[in-house]
Order: C-alpha cells, then sequence, then structure tokens
C-alpha cells in the first residue's frame, strides 16, 4: 500500500511539472490572462543568461572581484543600493519575446548587441551600489549630484561632447547616476576603443576617472553584498494584458505633435495595419541601409543619424503612416530630409528647461 501511494505522489507531482511546462501552449487570450508571477520562468538556458555570463567575463578581465546578481522583472533597472540587476521577463522565453514585439512594438535587449550595451549600463549601477562610489567627492564633481531628480521630459543636445554616446536619445544627459552608467559600460566594453575615440572630446576625463577608479577596486571586495530582488517577477500581481497597457501607456505619453505634424505632412496613411514586430524589422533594415551609406562618418555623425532614422520611423509607424513604401534608399533619404526637424525640437526643448 506504501508503494501505490509513493507511486501516485509521484505520478501526481511529474503532472503538476507538465502543467507548468505548458503554459506558453495556451492560446494568446488564455494567456493575457495569466499573472506574471505564474509564468514560472527561468533564466537558465537562455540566450540571455549567455550575455550575463559574458558580462562577468568581462568584469573580470579587469580585474573587478565583483559578480552582480541578475533576477528576471517587468522591465532592465538596476534599483539604488541593490548591487544587482533586474532583466526582463520576455527575454526568458521565445514565446514572450514576440509577444513583446507584437503588443509593445519592440523588446528591448531582444538581440545580443543591444543587451550587452543594457547589461554593462546597468551593472554600472550595481558597481555604484556595490561599492557606494556615488558618495565619494570626486565622483560628485565628476558626473554631478546623485540625488538630484530624474526628469521624465529631458531633452538632450545632440553634439554635446561631454557625455560618452551609448545607450539610444543620448541617455547619459539625463541624470548623473545615468552618466556614470553609460561612462562605465563605454570603458567596460573590450571593443569601445574609447581612448582613441574620445581622444578629443571633453568626456575624455570621465572615462579615465572610471579608469582610475576601477583599477583601485581591483581584487576588492565590495562592501555592500545584498542579495535582495527588488520587484521580481514572481510577485508582481499584473496579468500579461495588464503588463501590454502599462508599457502602450507609457510609450503614448512620449508623443510629439510637432513631429507628428511633419511626419503626417511628409506620409501618406497606411491602407493596411502593420504587425510590430514587422515594424521593428523595417526600422532594422532602415539602420542597416544608414550604416552602409555613413561607413566612413565620424561615430558622432553616425549616433545622431541613427537616431533620427529610429525615432522618425518608429514614431511614423505609430501614427499609422506608411514609410515602409518604396526602396529602403528612397525611405532613408525621406527620413533624413525630417532630421533637422527633430534635432531643432531637442535642442529647443533643451534651451526651454535651461530656462
Amino acid at each position: 500500500m506504501k508503494g501505490r501511494v509513493h507511486s501516485a505522489r509521484a505520478r501526481s507531482a511529474a503532472f503538476e511539472i507538465r502543467v507548468r511546462r505548458r503554459w506558453f501552449e495556451r492560446s494568446e487570450t488564455e494567456l493575457l490572462r495569466t499573472r506574471l508571477a505564474d509564468l514560472d520562468l527561468s533564466l537558465a538556458n537562455t540566450p540571455i543568461a549567455r550575455r550575463i555570463e559574458r558580462l562577468r567575463r568581462e568584469l573580470d578581465a579587469r580585474g573587478l572581484n565583483f559578480e552582480p546578481h541578475v533576477w528576471l522583472s517587468t522591465s532592465w533597472f538596476s534599483p539604488d543600493g541593490v548591487p544587482g540587476i533586474a532583466v526582463p521577463f520576455y527575454l526568458a522565453h521565445p514565446r514572450l519575446l514576440r509577444m513583446e514585439e507584437a503588443h509593445v512594438g519592440e523588446a528591448e535587449g531582444a538581440d545580443a548587441s543591444s543587451a550587452m550595451k543594457l547589461l554593462r549600463h546597468e551593472a554600472g549601477h550595481a558597481i555604484d551600489s556595490a561599492f557606494r562610489l556615488h558618495a565619494a567627492k570626486s565622483w560628485r564633481d565628476t558626473f554631478g549630484a546623485f540625488s538630484a531628480r530624474y526628469r521624465a521630459d529631458y531633452a538632450p543636445r545632440p553634439f554635446r561632447r561631454d557625455f560618452v554616446l551609448h545607450l539610444d536619445a543620448w541617455y547619459a544627459q539625463s541624470h548623473a547616476a545615468e552618466d556614470f552608467a553609460e561612462t562605465f559600460a563605454v570603458w567596460l566594453d573590450p571593443r569601445s576603443r574609447w581612448r582613441e575615440l574620445y581622444a578629443d572630446w571633453s568626456c575624455i576625463w570621465k572615462l579615465e576617472w572610471v579608469d582610475e577608479r576601477m583599477a583601485a577596486l581591483a581584487h576588492t571586495r565590495p562592501p555592500v553584498t545584498n542579495l535582495e530582488r527588488p520587484w521580481a517577477l514572481e510577485e508582481c500581481e499584473w496579468t500579461l494584458a495588464q503588463y501590454y497597457a502599462h508599457r502602450r501607456a507609457r510609450r503614448e505619453r512620449a508623443k510629439a505633435p510637432k513631429l507628428d505634424r511633419a511626419l503626417r505632412a511628409h506620409f501618406a496613411p497606411r491602407p493596411v495595419p502593420t504587425r510590430h514586430a514587422a515594424v521593428r524589422r523595417r526600422v532594422a533594415t532602415l539602420i542597416g541601409e544608414l550604416d552602409r551609406r555613413t561607413r566612413t562618418a565620424h561615430f558622432e555623425e553616425r549616433y545622431v543619424l541613427r537616431e533620427v532614422v529610429r525615432t522618425l520611423a518608429l514614431r511614423g509607424e505609430h501614427l499609422g503612416l506608411a514609410i515602409d513604401v518604396g526602396a529602403p534608399r528612397e525611405r532613408l533619404k525621406s527620413l533624413l530630409a525630417l532630421g533637422p526637424t527633430i534635432l531643432r525640437s531637442w535642442m529647443l526643448g533643451r534651451q526651454r528647461h535651461q530656462r
């Protein structure tokens, strides 16, 4: 009798495991009603796990005795005071990755290049927390006030040379903490050639500060080692539908009325709706064409042009405009014609914030 009970329990446990593994086989309607906490996801054996391991090798190659812990959450971030990195849950399963692209329009960190950029950036925040770097006067003198409020509507100035170029939208200009994280990411990247590319930029001294500070920290154990995992996925009560609604609302708040009018003046409405995943691929095609045409340009010029194309293409697609009509070269030419409009709006916006 005892053996039968044990066998029944084993079969029951095996059945429960099979059920948990089959959540991704549900219909999309059913899946949208599923709580994020119930997705039963793991980082193990995923592409993002291999990229996390690559990050750890890069840190080790620099002599840093620091290995950030990583957990799944709803987005990319590293909380203040926690020497770890949260990565978005959709990177843990291909179906969720496809749904992110379809419902949100893009999946940050889906490819190796963007994932490594984001991981290096968040590692900058994590190592700042691990060693309490921002508490030092030299950090404040180099990057600014860590305690300053974030501005969600910051308007970057594209041609400033006192900030590195790394993540999209001149993100280093958004806050002192982001300036440090972006500078650290460029310094950490073994292929960044920062000494050469930034030799005549005023931000070179920030990179040199990071280089000297990290050399001083080499083989030193960090004083902050807590393994907290704020906003971990298993604690998130949102359903997938609520999560996507939240993400879309955030994107909608980023509207640019003047830019929208300029786009509508240049492009006609698209007769057939296009899925977001296809939009992302077309924008990637435009970026690839731009890279081929500007191969000999200075890396700063390439960054600005890429931002113009990316911003205009994604916004135009969001408005339902036929930016995808015609050959890639013609689409690129039409988009670049609007470049001065978007650059002026960024620069004028920055001037308004400074008054």
